[in-house]
């Protein structure tokens, strides 16, 4: 009976370490993937410390994130 009770518990502690191994891998890889970038051309911007609105930007947001804001063309290297 004592070893059938050893093998459970072996196999539970086995179950357990792959389930931490899978979890370690798959936020891995999903850390691995492509950033979401969305480019704004030619738009109007206000700052909210002057009055006036910069015209003709270019905006670039990148996982829900400003990266680059631009008055001269910002590279589109896969953004929509």
């Amino acid at each position: 009976m004592q070893s059938v009770l050893q093998f459970f518990v072996r196999i539970r502690v086995v179950a357990s370490c792959m389930a931490v191994a899978t979890a370690v891998l798959w936020t891995g890889l999903a850390s691995a993937e492509e950033p979401v970038k969305i480019l704004f051309k030619n738009v109007n911007i206000f700052d909210g410390k002057s009055e006036s609105l910069h015209k003709s930007m270019n905006v670039l947001v990148e996982d829900n994130l400003i990266k680059s804001i631009s008055e001269t063309a910002i590279p589109e290297d896969g953004a929509q």
